[in-house]
C-alpha cells in the first residue's frame, strides 16, 4: 500500500554505493535505519565533512518537524536525507519511484512525488490522505486548465451580457466546456468544436496566440503532412482554452492582442482563481502555449483538485466548477485523445472521475465520490513512468474509482516489433505499490 502522511523516507543501505568516504556511513547502520541525532554527532564520517555541510545537517535536524504521530521523533533524521546533505544534493530524496526493468535488470528509475487531499462529507477542514514528498514543487502546466476555464466562465458571466448573446457560460455546451479544458490531440472531433467556438464569436484562428503545432495524435499529424497543409494554431492542444479566453476578452471589452500577458485582466482573473483554490499565491513562468503557468507544491495541486471533486459532488458549492468537472468526466475523448494516459484512465473509471495530464510528468485527479483530489509528478517527465504511477497510485488512494485491474499497456516494455522485453512498476522504498499480483 502507499504509505500515509508522516511516513519517513527510508533507503536500503545496499542502494548506497560506498564510492567515497561520505557514503561510508551506510556501513554503520542497518537497512532502513532512522538515525538519532547522537548517532550523527558520533559518526566517524562527520570529521570528513566541511563545516558548511555539518551546519546544514545540524540546522535541518533541529528545525525538523513531523506530522503526528511522529511528533516525538523531531530529532530523528533519515539516512537517505543525511547522505543527501553530505553530498550537497537537494533536500528531498525520491523514496517513491517507477522502475523500468529490462531482462530482469534495473534500466531506469523515475522519482515520484504525490499528495492526496480529501474534504469530509460532513464538512470541516481537508484531510491529507497521502504525502510522498508532497512539498515538492513543480509547474502545474495543463493540469491547471479546469481552473483557468473557471476564470474564463466567471469573466463571461461578470461581463453583463444577456442570455441571448453567445458570451455567457450558460451558452456553452458540455462538449465546448470539455474542449476549453482540454489538451486535445488535434483530431477532427476536436477541431470541429474549436472552429464552432471561433465562428460563434466571429473570431479567426489567426487571433489565437497559442502558436501553430502539429497534432499530438501521430495519425492526425501524418494525415496533415500527407495533405500538404501546414499545422496551425487550431491544431495546438490548447486551442480550445485560448478560444474561450478570447471570448472573455470580447465580452468584457479587453484587448485581444496581448491576452497572454500576466498583467492582462484575463490572466489576473486566473491568478485570483488559482489563489482562491490553493489558498496562496504562486510564482509564474511562461507555459508552452504562451500563457502563465504556476509553480506550486503537490499539496496545493491536490487541494485545488479536491475542491473540484467537492464541486462535482455538490454543485451548490460552486456550480460553474462542478459543471466543468462533469463536462470533462463525460467527454474525456475531447479533453484528451486516443492512446493517451488521461483517456485510458477515464475509460476505466466507475462513475464520475476526472484525470488531467500536464506536461513533463504531471497528473491530477478529482474523484467526487470521496471528495478527493490527487496530484502526481514523475520527476523525469517520462510518460510511460507517469502512466504506471497514475494507475498504481489512483488504485491505492481511490479504491473503487477504477474498474478491476485490466491490462495496462504501460506496464510492459516492448521492443520495436512488439515483443515484451521488460516491465515497469511503482515502488515505495522496498515495497511494490498497487501492482496486480
Amino acid at each position: 500500500m502507499v504509505r500515509r502522511i508522516g511516513a519517513f523516507r527510508q533507503v536500503h543501505a545496499a542502494h548506497l554505493h560506498p564510492n567515497s568516504v561520505r557514503d561510508s556511513l551506510a556501513a554503520f547502520v542497518p537497512p532502513h535505519c532512522i538515525l538519532q541525532e547522537p548517532d550523527v554527532a558520533r559518526s566517524p564520517v562527520r570529521s570528513h565533512l566541511s563545516p558548511a555541510a555539518q551546519h546544514r545537517i545540524d540546522t535541518s535536524m533541529h528545525a525538523a518537524s513531523f506530522e503526528p504521530p511522529f511528533a516525538a521523533c523531531v530529532s530523528r533524521f533519515t539516512l537517505a536525507r543525511l547522505r543527501a546533505y553530505m553530498c550537497g544534493l537537494p533536500r528531498y530524496v525520491e523514496a517513491m519511484h517507477v522502475e523500468q526493468l529490462r531482462g530482469g535488470r534495473l534500466e531506469a528509475r523515475h522519482g515520484v512525488s504525490t499528495a492526496a487531499i480529501s474534504f469530509p462529507a460532513s464538512g470541516g477542514e481537508p484531510v491529507v490522505l497521502l504525502d510522498e514528498d508532497g512539498s515538492h514543487q513543480t509547474f502545474w502546466r495543463s493540469a491547471a486548465k479546469p481552473f483557468q476555464l473557471l476564470a474564463v466562465l466567471e469573466a463571461l458571466d461578470a461581463s453583463g451580457h444577456s442570455e441571448n448573446t453567445p458570451f455567457t457560460a450558460r451558452s456553452l455546451s458540455d462538449e465546448e466546456l470539455a474542449i476549453g479544458a482540454a489538451s486535445h490531440s488535434g483530431g477532427d472531433e476536436h477541431l470541429t468544436v474549436v472552429r464552432r467556438l471561433l465562428a460563434r464569436a466571429d473570431l479567426d484562428a489567426s487571433q489565437l496566440m497559442c502558436g501553430a503545432e502539429r497534432p499530438l495524435d501521430s495519425v492526425e499529424s501524418q494525415r496533415l503532412i500527407r495533405s500538404g497543409n501546414a499545422p496551425s494554431a487550431l491544431h495546438n492542444d490548447c486551442s480550445g482554452k485560448h478560444t474561450l479566453m478570447l471570448w472573455a476578452c470580447l465580452a468584457n471589452g479587453w484587448s485581444t492582442h496581448d491576452y497572454l500577458a500576466l498583467t492582462h485582466p484575463m490572466q489576473q482573473r486566473v491568478v485570483q482563481t488559482v489563489r482562491r483554490f490553493t489558498g496562496t499565491e504562486h510564482p509564474t513562468a511562461i507555459d508552452g502555449c504562451g500563457l502563465p503557468t504556476f509553480w506550486m507544491s503537490m499539496h496545493h495541486m491536490a487541494l485545488a483538485w479536491a475542491h473540484l471533486a467537492v464541486a462535482m459532488d455538490d454543485p451548490d458549492t460552486d456550480p460553474l466548477l462542478g459543471r466543468i468537472g462533469h463536462a470533462m468526466s463525460d467527454h474525456p475523448e475531447l479533453t484528451s485523445g486516443a492512446g493517451r494516459i488521461d483517456l485510458a484512465v477515464a475509460q476505466r473509471a466507475q462513475g464520475p472521475f476526472v484525470g488531467k495530464i500536464g506536461a513533463l510528468g504531471v497528473f491530477c485527479v478529482a474523484w467526487p465520490a470521496a471528495r478527493t483530489g490527487l496530484a502526481i509528478k514523475v520527476h523525469s517527465g517520462n510518460d510511460e513512468a507517469l502512466a504506471v504511477a497514475v494507475d498504481a497510485i489512483v488504485r491505492s488512494t481511490c479504491p473503487g474509482a477504477l474498474s478491476p485491474a485490466a491490462a495496462w499497456p504501460w506496464h510492459a516494455v516492448s521492443n520495436v516489433v512488439g515483443r515484451v522485453v521488460g516491465s515497469r512498476r511503482l515502488r515505495a522504498s522496498d515495497t511494490q505499490v498497487g501492482m496486480p499480483s
